[in-house]
């Protein structure tokens, strides 16, 4: 009895550690939102119960939180040297000629290093600024005579190099989250879409613009990106041999791609409002818990990150 109350016990914690985690996590917050709206809405109908202009100010409220994706597209580009983008196997065996207790430590740093940079979303334009970065914190954590056997100027640093899925996936993300600004500011009524469309349209060759919206053009541009991250994970599943937490992890993307990219055409063919909330709770649910279970790996090696 008293091993299962343990047990009860450390999975409470583990519980409430992880949400406390979540919360912090912008794209998880407004999936949770996204998921319980729907679930409200689609109780709703069920009901037959009248609309409420509070619910689809809500979902416009909570919508407008891809906004902030915007603000990432430079920091993306112009610093290259982030922990998700540098081939981590080929960074560790820089550490190879070492002493086995000095290169342990660091190894150990390293990684400190890594998790430090992934949780204040920092990188680096060039190898020379990540590995003056490193030499600063491994300073900072090492004994003097550790100093003196290991450089960290050593350090063999490589980028992941990208598939042509993978690639694809990327753009139409970046030219989601670009487009996403000038919708979130005409829905906000700070600029005139419509008059600049109008303007534009005054050309023969551009005479199509005003019937379009950029509404559109996101959602094309979503299920695009989430399609391509669909073909990746089939490719890396069929091309590549995988651990066990790979698959894991590959399988969850499968599965929240396909919903996502079912949830945005829906929206963007128009279809039934009930099939839109339902696709709507159903991948934003699965969002979620992807972002709870599922394992974090390396692309370039079998090992998972801790």
């Amino acid at each position: 009895m008293s091993i299962s109350l343990q047990s009860v016990k450390n999975h409470w914690v583990q519980s409430v550690i992880t949400f406390n985690e979540l919360k912090q996590n912008p794209e998880a917050f407004q999936k949770i939102f996204l998921a319980a709206l729907a679930a409200i809405q689609g109780t709703r109908y069920l009901l037959h119960l009248p609309s409420s202009l509070v619910m689809d100010h809500l979902f416009t409220v909570i919508n407008s939180f891809d906004c902030y994706e915007w603000w990432t597209v430079p920091h993306q580009y112009l610093c290259p040297y982030q922990p998700s983008c540098i081939k981590i196997d080929v960074l560790v065996k820089s550490f190879d000629h070492l002493d086995y207790k000095v290169a342990a430590k660091a190894r150990l740093h390293l990684k400190d290093f890594l998790d430090w940079m992934e949780q204040e979303g920092l990188g680096y334009a060039t190898k020379l600024q990540f590995k003056n970065a490193f030499k600063t914190y491994f300073n900072d954590h090492c004994i003097v005579k550790d100093l003196q056997i290991f450089n960290p100027n050593q350090l063999e640093i490589q980028l992941k190099p990208l598939s042509i899925f993978k690639c694809l996936s990327q753009l139409s993300a970046t030219f989601a989250s670009v487009v996403c600004l000038p919708v979130f500011l005409n829905d906000w009524k700070l600029i005139d879409l419509s008059h600049y469309a109008n303007q534009i349209g005054r050309i023969r060759l551009f005479a199509w613009v005003p019937s379009h919206t950029l509404d559109h053009w996101v959602r094309g541009a979503l299920c695009l990106g989430f399609l391509f991250k669909f073909l990746e994970a089939c490719r890396l599943l069929i091309q590549k041999p995988t651990s066990s937490q790979q698959r894991k992890a590959l399988h969850w993307q499968l599965v929240t791609a396909a919903a996502e990219c079912l949830f945005n055409t829906s929206i963007l063919t128009r279809c039934h409002p009930h099939l839109i909330i339902a696709l709507t709770f159903v991948a934003k649910s699965l969002g979620v818990l992807s972002i709870l279970y599922a394992p974090i790996i390396d692309d370039d090696s079998n090992h998972e990150r801790d």
